[in-house]
């Protein structure tokens, strides 16, 4: 196929280019289209501006001049900086070049003609221009006519004109034959474009209208796609990983509901079925539970906790702040310990690794674990962990023992998938996110 072709199956393009493109990680004509433009840097050559027309609003604007002449000079202070003086039509204009930018200015030679975007403000003899992006102009090909062309992230001597040439030829490939990686009666549902025009748009936009339609087509055809893995993920552990499976509700999560100084809403007793009867089963659960602020998912989850301990597991909840894990912890506290249920605090402000003996008492006798984001292992729970539940998505920070790590993964339950690992000094942060497939909802009448 052709997208999987190295990039030196196009014109003008050897050995020596192909290892600049690599550096950008483009191996293959597939990896060039898939390499989109800069965000909002797309120049609109249609209008092009002399230099005579320029405002001096200190607003970015685009034009086009002749190279005058190029000096170096130093500032006050004895700073080094490069001058590049255009002219057109009688009229001049002063592009300033610091740092890094000077070296650029080596290729520009008395003569060339120049297309320039940057702030331009008033100056004393010509109009300054600062904060400039410069590129040669083609002369066999008029300026305006260009329409609106992109900006490409460069490399070594990587230039604007080689990318789009590239991307040129690798799009008449895609014309020829392009598979389509959406159904059809999404495409026609969502009024989509199909995947070449959306590529053609969004390299050279016929107009900014369908640029942004093609923006549209890739934003939706990646969440897609997304959504798409994690169902196949979802359903793939339904198959091969078992659940822990729980009894009926017995006497302690009866008495828990009892204790309560309020009644269950008929929204919460739904909920609190639901998720009973996933406890009941024996694949995993994935189910989120849903609801505003003071809707009662605190209560259901410790009616969790509660079944958890009646079967003889541990369970944990995390949440992102250390206040909000506070606020819970006196929450649970009250309504799990008047049945005898120890509920332990983790958070982040815990600085030094858990002492043996709080190890052992968490192993022992924690029936219920509250954290924000404290340093967990699996090693701080018992033989298994039964119920997990996070308010959003959270970090975990572990030793970056090894064996710690794979450990970690070893305890997470299956509706749990990582999404970043990070590494910082001793520890490792791992940030998960639920995968759910079912959920309850909590509303307040």
């Amino acid at each position: 196929m052709w997208w999987r072709e190295p990039v030196t199956s196009l014109k003008g393009i050897g050995i020596k280019k192909a290892l600049e493109f690599q550096k950008l990680n483009i191996e293959t004509i597939g990896d060039l289209l898939n390499r989109f433009p800069r965000m909002d840097s797309y120049l609109d050559y249609s209008k092009v501006k002399r230099i005579g027309e320029l405002t001096t609003d200190n607003e970015k604007q685009l034009f086009t001049g002749e190279v005058f002449r190029v000096a170096d000079k130093y500032s006050g202070r004895g700073k080094r900086y490069t001058v590049i003086t255009v002219q057109d039509d009688g009229s001049y204009a002063d592009i300033f070049l610091f740092a890094a930018q000077r070296y650029q200015a080596r290729k520009y030679k008395s003569g060339m003609r120049l297309i320039v975007i940057g702030k331009v403000r008033r100056g004393t003899t010509a109009k300054f221009v600062s904060e400039a992006f410069i590129q040669i102009a083609d002369r066999n090909e008029s300026i305006n006519a260009l329409g609106i062309l992109p900006v490409y992230s460069l490399t070594g001597s990587l230039t604007q004109v080689a990318v789009r040439t590239a991307v040129k030829q690798a799009l008449a490939k895609a014309e020829q034959y392009l598979p389509e990686t959406l159904p059809a009666s999404i495409i026609t549902e969502r009024q989509l474009p199909d995947r070449y025009t959306a590529l053609k748009n969004i390299h050279f936009p016929g107009s900014f209208a369908k640029l942004a339609e093609a923006k549209k087509r890739f934003i939706f055809e990646e969440l897609f796609l997304l959504q798409c893995g994690l169902l196949y993920y979802r359903d793939r552990i339904k198959e091969v990983r078992q659940g822990i499976k729980h009894g009926v509700d017995g006497k302690l999560v009866t008495a828990v509901k009892n204790s309560l100084p309020f009644e269950l809403t008929e929204a919460q007793q739904k909920a609190w079925q639901e998720i009973s009867l996933d406890m009941q089963d024996n694949k995993p659960m994935h189910r989120l539970l849903q609801g505003d602020v003071g809707s009662g998912k605190t209560v259901v989850s410790a009616l969790a906790l509660a079944k958890t301990v009646e079967n003889g597991y541990q369970g944990c909840i995390m949440v992102p702040t250390e206040i909000l894990a506070q606020q819970h912890f006196e929450t649970l506290t009250e309504y799990l310990g008047k049945q005898g249920l120890r509920v332990e605090l983790l958070t982040s402000s815990v600085k030094t690794p858990i002492s043996p003996r709080s190890r052992s008492s968490l192993q022992s006798s924690v029936d219920g674990m509250f954290t924000s984001s404290a340093p967990l292992t699996n090693s701080d729970f018992a033989a298994v962990c039964a119920f997990f539940a996070s308010s959003s998505p959270c970090t975990i920070c572990v030793s970056s023992n090894a064996r710690t790590s794979l450990a970690l993964f070893s305890w997470l339950p299956s509706h749990l998938s990582i999404s970043s690992i990070c590494s910082s000094g001793r520890n490792v942060s791992i940030r998960i996110h639920f995968i759910t497939s079912a959920s309850s909802t909590l509303r307040q009448y």
